[in-house]
């Protein structure tokens, strides 16, 4: 947040052969920090997890099943096992 900033325009204010691009990066960084914060608090809670979740498994297969496939009346069917990635 802003110890970074402080702590460079401290160091910069004893230091005389510093050039200001130390200053400019350090309140960059301060700028584009403010600005993801949040959204990274907003999109990590809990209650947004989960709806992520419940998206990726409602496209993807949920339950560990045993389905057959379609083969002719001679061929045995053989059985094809499906991951559930939506219960670890």
């Amino acid at each position: 947040s802003y110890e970074e900033f402080l702590v460079t325009t401290n160091i910069s204010m004893y230091n005389t052969l510093c050039s200001y691009e130390e200053d400019l990066r350090a309140m960059r960084f301060l700028s584009v920090n403010s600005i993801i914060d949040p959204w990274v608090f907003a999109i990590l809670r809990p209650p947004v997890l989960r709806l992520i979740r419940s998206v990726i498994c409602c496209r993807t297969p949920c339950k560990v099943r045993t389905k057959t496939k379609q083969a002719s009346c001679v061929a045995k069917p053989d059985p094809v096992m499906e991951v559930d990635i939506c219960h670890p």
